[in-house]
């Protein structure tokens, strides 16, 4: 039976874009069946297969894991990656241990991969459980999706669970059958550990009295997700009312709305953004002290790894700029093709006529290079006299101070010629009849 799931959610789910999939592996007996059933399906499915495996570096056992690991990748044919991290002390360790994963992860994975994890059943009940103990809503009862994305990462790699509708019973049954070893973690038996507890006393102990308790509150999931679609088809009308100005909010409009919808606007606008989304209390710090504040101020809250500003009447979310890279100078060598930056962002030059630089002085420079601002750079704009101060032009359009600093910025030939999205200069621009080319 779980192979037949992961064939048919394979088969329904897999786009021509998704390039390559990558397993997650930690050696457990679900990791393990994932991976035999995604490597036997290989001649259906038609993709690369790579196996990651992440070493947390916390049981003295990890190195026996990794060799591990590696030796199933091998018996599959499949690449492998072992990630190392380190777990920052302090909080929750299972939490901790689990942003430094799909960090680790994210970062290691490119454009047209796919991660699969192998949650099943009964790690979709322990998650319904904690969280409804923690108090959550409506999209935090939804708990796991089958199909999401990468959090803690601004890029959009896909996130599928495909064993999410089967049992831990179901998957062990799968190994016997299959003649598959795996690995115990040691810690899984700690109490200590909210899940471990959950997982080893609470659920056997509600079990005797509803035998289908992990089946209920997985279908509890899935119940709460149909709702969450609901919800969030009114915050995407909303958000058309409140956010018409790119990924940003009017802080006007969205007061408009009453307590409850103002939050969950919030919600679904960070969400979206695949950014960390405060708990109850801190949106309504937010509420308070961001948008409520002078027009003229500069208020922020910060939230984990991202923070939310006030720009004269606007709302804008970011990942926490202390944690974004200022990188160095970039050649842009193949000028026709898209330039990724150290950042994450990506610059992508689209063609046209008469709109943006001129195709063939952009082509014929001696250099191309891309940076960010040093201070004190000037542009020579079409129709205007005189160079202007790039700092007057971001103020006059209306750039929040912090997006200046990590605008980027092209030279060509030595000279500012383009601030992508914005302005031209007069030296590269295009006639109206002439082959452009426009970067964003």
């Amino acid at each position: 039976m779980p192979r037949a799931v992961v064939e048919k959610f394979l088969a329904e789910a897999l786009k021509p874009d998704h390039q390559r999939l990558v397993v997650a592996c930690s050696g457990g007996l679900d990791s393990v069946c994932l991976l035999d059933i995604v490597a036997a399906l290989r001649p259906i499915h038609g993709r690369p297969l790579h196996v990651i495996h992440v070493h947390h570096g916390i049981s003295p056992f990890a190195d026996e894991w990794a060799a591990f690991v590696q030796r199933r990748a091998l018996a599959c044919q499949a690449d492998f990656s072992e990630l190392r991290v380190q777990v920052q002390a302090g909080g929750s360790l299972e939490e901790a241990a689990r942003e430094a994963r799909y960090r680790a992860i994210g970062d290691s994975l490119v454009a047209g991969d796919v991660l699969l994890t192998a949650h099943h059943r009964n790690d979709q009940a322990e998650t319904v459980l904690l969280r409804l103990l923690r108090g959550s809503g409506v999209t935090g009862l939804a708990a796991m999706h089958p199909q999401g994305r990468l959090p803690f990462q601004q890029t959009h790699v896909p996130l599928w669970r495909p064993l999410l509708t089967i049992s831990r019973a179901e998957l062990a049954a799968y190994a016997r059958c299959r003649g598959l070893s795996w690995v115990e973690d040691d810690s899984n038996t700690d109490l200590r550990h909210s899940r471990n507890f959950l997982r080893n006393t609470v659920i056997p102990l509600l079990g005797q009295r509803w035998p289908r308790v992990a089946e209920v509150l997985s279908e509890t999931a899935v119940r709460m997700r149909e709702s969450e679609h609901l919800l969030n088809e009114l915050a995407s009308l909303d958000l058309q009312v409140v956010g018409r100005e790119g990924n940003t909010l009017s802080i006007p409009d969205l007061m408009r709305f009453d307590d409850v919808r103002r939050m969950h606007v919030l919600r679904f606008w960070l969400r979206r953004s695949n950014l960390d989304v405060p708990d109850r209390a801190g949106l309504r710090i937010l509420l308070r002290e961001v948008c409520a504040a002078r027009p003229d101020g500069a208020p922020r809250y910060v939230w984990r790894h991202t923070e939310v500003r006030r720009y004269r009447d606007r709302l804008y979310a970011m990942p926490l700029l202390e944690e974004m890279v200022r990188g160095p100078e970039v050649v842009w060598s193949d000028r026709l093709l898209p330039l990724p930056l150290r950042d994450g962002r990506i610059l992508t030059p689209q063609a046209g006529e008469g709109q943006g630089a001129s195709l063939a002085k952009w082509l014929g420079a001696a250099s191309v290079i891309v940076g960010v601002r040093r201070g004190g750079e000037r542009i020579l704009l079409p129709g205007r006299e005189g160079r202007k101060e790039l700092k007057t032009l971001f103020q006059e359009a209306g750039i929040p101070p912090w997006q200046r600093e990590h605008w980027p910025l092209i030279h060509v030939d030595g000279e500012l010629a383009v601030v992508p999205g914005l302005w031209v200069s007069a030296a590269l621009q295009a006639r109206d009849d002439e082959a452009s080319i426009r970067i964003t």
